[in-house]
């Protein structure tokens, strides 16, 4: 489906706001804080209500693709009863949908990448579902919140996707930290929610495996890495990113802590990695 095909359909319509109905398989959670804000008497001007876009299913539902912020302002504003513009488009799937509402995004509130991540995936994008397989092949999953087997590092996920290692990064880091990874160390309350799949981490870990591929032992790699906690491991990376006055990328001062790591107690005569210098940004 293309933006021009979805333009040429819509008919304006008034519909009862209370009647809308919202997908929550790609639409975002609702805020009630901005809700509440947007229906705040000095905030509400009902002439900049732009319409909203909604889609007429088969059965006659009509579900908000973007303005559901709007839309709740309005019914707590002007009560159940209010009625507002909508731009209606008829004959489109859900994931045709979950396309509209993620790139209607001029105007509003910015999606924020998980959010972004959700709606892309449920549109069936092609890069993101190649993401989200891998993801779940290693029992993973994205999600906003800490636990031992979630990812809310959406960029990095995408990055290293776009390298070519993004299975071979997230299961060293699975098989290194596993149910423990995303437990911060106790020492200090500033590590609280850094976990084995941050953002500096997946990239670090991704840049590591690409530069040393051909002489690296992987089962040394994690065996050495399983000494540290994952927010100790990211907090030396960001320690060297400082003290070096942030030249170079930080997945680049990352590498090379893990090269450090991985020559721990190692001789010459056994194999050590190559030092990863950083300047300018390169290897």
């Amino acid at each position: 489906m293309t933006k021009k095909h979805w333009e040429r359909d819509g008919r304006m319509v008034c519909c009862e706001a209370a009647s809308l109905k919202i997908d929550k398989r790609y639409q975002r959670e609702l805020d009630e804080k901005r809700v509440k804000q947007l229906a705040d008497p000095e905030v509400w001007k009902p002439e900049k209500v732009r319409p909203a876009l909604v889609s007429e299913r088969a059965n006659g539902d009509r579900y908000i693709m973007d303005g559901q912020h709007t839309n709740a302002a309005g019914l707590l504003r002007n009560g159940e009863h209010w009625q507002r513009h909508c731009l209606i488009f008829r004959d489109l799937t859900p994931q045709e949908e979950a396309e509209i509402f993620w790139t209607q995004r001029a105007g509003s509130r910015a999606l924020c990448r998980l959010d972004e991540y959700k709606a892309r995936l449920f549109g069936k994008e092609p890069t993101v579902v190649a993401i989200d397989a891998v993801v779940m092949t290693l029992g993973l999953q994205v999600a906003g919140y800490v636990a031992a087997d979630t990812i809310a590092a959406v960029n990095a996920l995408e990055k290293v996707h776009y390298t070519g290692n993004l299975e071979a990064t997230l299961s060293v880091l699975k098989d290194t930290w596993g149910k423990r990874g995303n437990r911060a160390s106790r020492s200090s309350k500033t590590r609280e929610g850094c976990g084995a799949y941050s953002a500096v981490l997946i990239r670090s870990v991704s840049l590591f495996l690409k530069t040393y591929s051909e002489v690296l032992d992987r089962d040394r790699l994690v065996q050495q890495l399983l000494r540290y906690l994952p927010a100790d491991v990211e907090t030396s990376i960001n320690s060297l990113y400082n003290a070096h006055g942030h030249v170079g990328a930080r997945e680049r001062h990352g590498a090379q802590k893990l090269q450090d790591i991985y020559n721990k107690g190692l001789r010459k005569s056994e194999h050590m990695l190559e030092p990863f210098v950083v300047r300018n940004g390169r290897k």
